[in-house]
Parts: C-alpha cells; sequence; structure tokens
C-alpha cells in the first residue's frame, strides 16, 4: 500500500491497540498523516508517540458537541474509521439489537 493514501489526512477513532492501532500503521504506511481520537487522548499520544506523523485528538462518540468540535479542529479528513465495541445493553442504547433480525444480543 505504499503512497496509496499521500498527502491524505486518515482519522481513526479508538483506543492506540488492538484493531485501530492496525489501521492507524496501516495509514501511515500508506503515506497518510493520521489523527488518533478517543476519549483519552494522552493515552494516544503515548501509543503513537515515535510515529511524527500521528497527532491525538480527544472526542467522545456520545456527545454530538464533542464530535463538532473535533470537525471544527480538523476541518477535512479523507478517510475516517471508528473502531469500537457494540453496545448491546438495552439500558445503555435503548434499543435491543438483533443479528441479522434472529436472537437478540445480551
Amino acid at each position: 500500500m505504499a503512497e496509496a493514501l499521500k498527502d491524505q489526512t486518515v482519522l481513526v477513532v479508538g483506543r492506540g491497540g488492538g484493531l485501530a492501532r492496525a489501521i492507524v500503521l496501516g495509514a501511515l504506511d500508506g503515506g497518510a498523516r493520521v489523527v488518533a481520537a478517543g476519549r483519552e487522548p494522552d493515552a494516544l499520544a503515548a501509543a503513537y508517540g515515535g510515529e511524527t506523523m500521528v497527532s491525538a485528538e480527544r472526542v467522545d462518540l456520545t456527545d454530538e458537541g464533542s464530535i463538532a468540535r473535533l470537525g471544527e479542529r480538523l476541518g477535512t479528513v479523507d478517510v475516517a474509521a471508528a473502531v469500537m465495541f457494540a453496545l448491546t445493553d438495552t439500558f445503555l442504547t435503548g434499543q435491543t439489537l438483533h443479528v441479522d433480525g434472529g436472537e437478540p444480543l445480551t
């Protein structure tokens, strides 16, 4: 993927490990500038401390104001990826989630 994302900004929302980290590192390999965003920007900055093409930002995807502020700070983003687990608790989501219309997730 060398240079496939050259001169593009990639936003990755998630933690600094696992799938989010793989996406960040893949985007870097592709030549992108990466914004790693999440609820703990200090932890993200530490996770990507040696990467000069990665910046860390704070965002809470459950808060529309937080999302709007991130958008104002970043301006144009070429690619965005959000890495998170599905909230399956009816108390949290207000709905029961089903897999392909089948059994509810609990």
